[in-house]
């Protein structure tokens, strides 16, 4: 219990005071994760393509911001020597990663409940299915999270510019290149391709349980693909968990 409660102490720390101090975040985090996609997604494919796009949005709420919140532990946490702090406290490894993991789920709360009531109000999602589709989109998030740790933890020498360039492209790419946003049967035969990624695999799950796409063999393994992956990540990341010096 103790990892646990020393990692919502850790995830306070690292997102309500800055919330706080900063609203005009949330804000900016919107506006990436609903905003921007969203503008194109009507542009591209008409009213009739935004349910889907909101469905994109509320999956990609929480799972894109987890990349950022790992590049901070290497970036921000080390300039203001924030990580040193816990370094000197008797606080496990484990419970330092979670927090920060649950600092970014906090961050993308607004999001999360402002996309998941739009799609309450358009009659996609039932109080269960809602249930159902924060679930797996709580699973990506897991995914992605124990992912973007276990990629800084190789990143740990590279310049802040590199790592941040290379946490961009992971994030943008999953978030915005794979069928998040879009339907994967727009991939055509390729169409199995989006159950690669986390983020694409619970969007492909949350658009069946909004009745956006039928339930099939695409969601079946989607669903079975994602508890995979976060099963192997997380034990990959409890393994690799410790205190890394500069």
């Amino acid at each position: 219990m103790k990892t646990f409660s020393d990692a919502w102490t850790i995830a306070k720390m690292k997102s309500v005071p800055d919330m706080k101090r900063n609203p005009l975040t949330i804000a900016i985090l919107l506006l990436l994760t609903g905003g921007m996609p969203l503008t194109f997604v009507y542009m591209f494919g008409g009213a009739t393509s935004l349910a889907g796009g909101l469905v994109g949005a509320f999956v990609s709420s929480a799972p894109a911001l987890a990349l950022f919140a790992s590049a901070q532990d290497i970036n921000f946490d080390n300039y203001t020597k924030l990580r040193q702090i816990f370094v000197s406290k008797p606080i496990r490894p484990v419970s330092y990663v979670l927090g920060t993991s649950l600092s970014s789920l906090i961050y993308s709360a607004p999001g999360i409940v402002l996309f998941g009531a739009l799609l309450l109000q358009r009659g996609l999602f039932t109080p269960a299915t809602a249930l159902l589709a924060t679930g797996a989109m709580l699973l990506g998030w897991v995914v992605v999270s124990s992912m973007g740790f276990i990629l800084s933890g190789y990143l740990i020498n590279a310049s802040p510019y590199s790592m941040n360039a290379i946490i961009n492209i992971f994030a943008f790419g999953m978030a915005y290149l794979t069928p998040v946003y879009y339907p994967a049967s727009a991939l055509g035969g390729l169409s199995w391709l989006s159950v690669l990624t986390p983020i694409s695999a619970a969007a492909n799950i949350v658009r069946t349980l909004g009745g956006l796409a039928p339930m099939n063999g695409l969601t079946l393994l989607s669903l079975a693909v994602l508890v995979a992956e976060g099963l192997l990540f997380t034990l990959v990341f409890v393994a690799r968990s410790r205190w890394r010096e500069d």
